[in-house]
């Protein structure tokens, strides 16, 4: 199958969401891909209110010091890939793509050796 924007999107989308909030799905699926987490300087920005502006300030600061700056936000507003951005830029759709290829392939793979499935929410997370 040729992938498109939007046979990812459907694919991604139609997936159930997740009634569980521990970690082991993504830990397991992130070892599949060789863990790319680990090359990876990371700010996590939590709490009830102003994540959002606050995540774009900490961008924009990390990106003017010189560091290429990826950011991924939920939900998303108009299209799936505001979630993605590098340098406060879109995630270009080839790469999205590709992403998304090698995550569902893992996330696949996995599924057929466990009982879980991966979520919307999970897959994204790996995206990111």
């Amino acid at each position: 199958m040729e992938w498109t924007q939007r046979a990812i999107l459907r694919s991604v989308t139609s997936r159930i969401p997740s009634r569980t909030t521990n970690l082991q799905r993504i830990e397991r699926a992130l070892g599949v891909i060789g863990n790319p987490e680990r090359d990876l300087r990371v700010v996590h920005v939590t709490g009830s209110n102003g994540k959002g502006s606050v995540s774009w300030k900490v961008a924009a600061a990390l990106e003017q010091a010189g560091f290429t700056v990826g950011l991924f936000q939920s939900p998303h507003i108009s299209t799936y890939r505001e979630r993605f951005r590098i340098n406060r830029q879109l995630m270009d759709v080839p790469t999205m793509i590709q992403l998304h290829q090698d995550i569902l392939s893992a996330a696949e793979k996995l599924e057929a050796e466990t009982d879980f499935k991966y979520s919307f929410f999970d897959i994204a997370v790996l995206v990111a």
